[in-house]
């Protein structure tokens, strides 16, 4: 131990965490959704950053360091993990397929559906044509 060491200083150079260290530890561990919704929980307002520029000034989004900061003095560890299970990924929607234009997907036109056709004009040129299925029967 140094002479002017704190005792948590000291505590850290022995390699043993305290109870602040872990709960920044897990807080880190968390994603900014998740930091969110427990700031909002404790209705703790975090602001981001000031930007002054020459002409303008504007506020930056608070960072992931300044929620940690200000919610590892009033979350629990028993919070934290609960928001872990909480919080779910939100599920990606799927692409839909422009069936109704073309058909399904076996290539095959519905009765209302409508078919591209490539026709070439008298002068050479190529144009396309979209023509519904009752007109080709």
């Amino acid at each position: 131990m140094q002479g002017r060491d704190s005792w948590a200083t000291f505590l850290k150079k022995q390699g043993v965490k305290d109870k602040t260290t872990k709960l920044k530890d897990s807080l880190e561990s968390l994603n900014m959704t998740q930091l969110k919704s427990l700031a909002k929980k404790h209705n703790i307002k975090v602001k981001g950053t000031v930007e002054e520029s020459f002409f303008e000034t504007h506020r930056k989004a608070p960072t992931k360091k300044q929620y940690i900061s200000k919610l590892k003095r009033i979350v629990t560890e028993k919070e934290i993990n609960s928001i872990r299970k909480q919080v779910k990924k939100k599920k990606k929607r799927k692409k839909e397929k422009n069936q109704k234009i073309f058909g399904d997907s076996n290539n095959r036109p519905e009765e209302n559906a409508l078919i591209p056709i490539m026709a070439i004009c008298q002068n050479g040129l190529r144009t396309l044509c979209i023509l519904d299925r009752k007109s080709l029967i």
